[in-house]
């Protein structure tokens, strides 16, 4: 199940979409595309620090904080905002991997996904939920 959305209020292209997995979860839509798709080995707690663009073939280099490739593909199927929005910058430093990338290979379309991914405001939270009884509990009731 796919729910599109548009950049209601938004400065950016009137044209954009938003595109979202049930639940809001874009990690469904990646999930769903490469199901059942024996070439594709999904990598999971590898984090991604740079993207780059082969120009002798077009292949996609993941690359790890130390520059090694990490995986190599044709196709990049990108399950949420973190690689291209702004705040990657303030959380890890440098710049977003995918912005970096079509810095470095401009597309046109990237580019307007990229701008309308960037108006994204974005307030994060953490949440700590615990359980507790008896005396333990007591403590927390005053």
């Amino acid at each position: 199940v796919l729910y599109f959305g548009s950049t209601e209020g938004a400065s950016a292209s009137a044209s954009v979409d938003y595109v979202t997995g049930a639940n809001g979860e874009m990690s469904q839509i990646a999930s769903s595309l490469i199901a059942n798709t024996p070439s594709i080995e999904p990598k999971y707690k590898t984090m991604v620090r740079h993207l780059t663009r082969s120009t002798s073939n077009g292949e996609w280099e993941l690359r790890d904080k130390s520059q090694q490739i990490i995986g190599v593909a044709d196709w990049l199927i990108v399950a949420g905002s973190s690689v291209a929005h702004p705040r990657w910058s303030n959380i890890f430093g440098g710049d977003p991997p995918l912005v970096q990338a079509e810095r470095d290979h401009p597309d046109p379309k990237l580019r307007e996904a990229l701008d309308a991914i960037a108006m994204q405001e974005v307030s994060p939270r953490m949440a700590v939920f615990f359980s507790c009884s008896g005396s333990v509990a007591r403590q927390w009731l005053s």
